[in-house]
């Protein structure tokens, strides 16, 4: 497997970032890049954060045009091996 990874944390979300992620996504090959948020950053925080994390993740990055984004729940060992979201 090959592409961009862009390790982001901390008010990836805020305005003003919007630049940041467009020009992230145009990079990687625009509206038909494959797009992973993993809200790792929010395993501490439980289930339901993260969740709501991933739920931003998806509304704020379709809204810039990406067609293709995966926000799987990815908060410790026991989901980032599991096999669904692999």
């Amino acid at each position: 497997m090959s592409g961009r990874i862009a390790l982001i944390g901390g008010e990836e979300f805020a305005p003003g970032f919007e630049d940041v992620h467009a020009g992230l996504l145009a990079d990687a090959g625009g509206a038909q890049a494959r797009v992973v948020f993993l809200p790792t950053a929010a395993a501490e925080d439980g289930v339901e954060v993260a969740e709501g994390w991933c739920r931003t993740a998806i509304d704020h990055l379709s809204r810039l045009g990406a067609h293709k984004v995966d926000a799987p729940v990815v908060i410790d060992r026991r989901t980032a091996q599991d096999t669904a979201v692999a």
